[in-house]
């Protein structure tokens, strides 16, 4: 089933193992969303971490991770090039997530505006537990 959503993002495919994202004029479209089967294959599992690094683009790390036995948000852990340098909440709204029943409010999307240099390496951990993501290291071009 193909699902769209507006994630605000420009002129950068991307396959992230469970979602596709295109290019547009008006930003990036969400082509292929989450797959309900592939959440437990590298997305952590039905009751445990879930969670995925999406990227880098326009000064800012995105994903999102869950811990389906929890209801508050997860923090997630970002490193570059192997030192700490953000601990954002996995808190964003994700539609995608609430429409295929993945997160009961879909507030499961996460955030990092950082300047990072072509050719580091992004990782993202669920903290404290270190549950990597999955996407994760992320080499940016």
């Amino acid at each position: 089933m193909m699902r769209q959503a507006h994630l605000g993002r420009s002129n950068l495919w991307l396959l992230l193992g469970i979602a596709a994202i295109a290019s547009t004029t008006t930003g990036c479209e969400l082509v292929a969303a989450v797959d309900r089967t592939q959440i437990g294959e590298g997305g952590g599992s039905a009751t445990g971490p879930s969670g995925v690094l999406g990227g880098y683009q326009n000064g800012q790390v995105f994903g999102w991770s869950f811990i389906s036995s929890q209801a508050e948000p997860v923090r997630i852990r970002v490193e570059v090039d192997g030192a700490e340098v953000g601990f954002p909440y996995a808190e964003d709204p994700r539609d995608d997530l609430l429409e295929l029943g993945l997160h009961p409010t879909g507030d499961a999307g996460f955030h990092l505006d950082i300047e990072v240099a072509s050719g580091s390496t992004i990782q993202a951990f669920i903290n404290p537990i270190d549950w990597e993501l999955q996407g994760s290291p992320f080499l940016v071009p």
